[in-house]
């Protein structure tokens, strides 16, 4: 950032004893614009129905940065810990960004989410009762996508899980619910009609995948969404 002029965009050292805290009428635009700019990557990389709070927030904008800005968390950051930003211009036409500030601030997270109920060892296939569905604080996530709980009965862990850990991407491997060969019931929505057919998988998918179909009497292929074990969605039907 040589030749940058920098200045204190925000400051809100909420873990001083006795502070103040800072008002919303005494935000600054500075302030509110890389909040929200957090704000935006935290829902883009662990799902939009979460909600997302920012505390001990600290943040240095350039003097001339833009009203539009990215937010990129250090990789290593987990919710509920202090976790380093930085911001940085959109991309131009070519792809390229400029760097124009730096914040840090503990990521307080709460929304739907599956955790763990009791202990998992890694490579156990989860069942129910390991799993529950809840909307509370979520506390010591990677900043990857939360789990469904259809994405993860049925799944392998990858690591072990402590009892109240959240499940997010990357810590199952999933049991694909339709298999290359197996007959499929594909619903077909066109025009305000709806039609089930029996088609037949060439690829394995798990819930929410994109795998190709084929219908056994027409031999015709299309590209279909998993939406349960035997039952797909056929995409673009005109």
């Amino acid at each position: 950032m040589s030749g940058r002029r920098i200045r204190v965009a925000c400051a809100c050292l909420g873990w001083l004893a006795g502070a103040a805290a800072v008002s919303a009428a005494a935000e600054t635009p500075d302030m509110a614009r890389a909040r929200a700019a957090i704000v935006s990557a935290i829902q883009e990389r662990l799902g939009p129905d979460v909600r997302v709070d920012l505390d001990a927030f600290v943040c240095r904008l350039a003097s001339d940065a833009p009203d539009t800005l990215t937010a990129t968390p250090d990789a290593s950051g987990r919710t509920g810990r202090s976790m380093r930003f930085t911001f940085a211009t959109a991309p131009d036409p070519r792809g390229h960004t400029v760097r124009v500030g730096e914040a840090t601030a503990v990521v307080r997270v709460s929304g739907p989410h599956v955790w763990a109920v009791r202990p998992i060892d890694a490579g156990r296939t989860l069942t129910p009762e390991d799993i529950a569905l809840g909307d509370g604080p979520i506390d010591g996530a990677p900043l990857r996508r939360l789990s469904t709980p259809n994405e993860v009965i049925g799944a392998r862990s990858l690591r072990a899980l402590a009892a109240g850990d959240p499940v997010v991407e990357g810590a199952m491997v999933g049991v694909p619910v339709v298999r290359a060969g197996d007959r499929v019931r594909a619903t077909v929505r066109a025009r305000g009609i709806e039609v089930a057919v029996v088609a037949v998988a060439e690829q394995n998918g798990m819930p929410d995948q994109i795998i190709r179909v084929v219908n056994p009497d027409s031999r015709r292929a299309v590209r279909a969404r998993v939406v349960a074990k035997g039952e797909v969605e056929v995409l673009n039907v005109r």
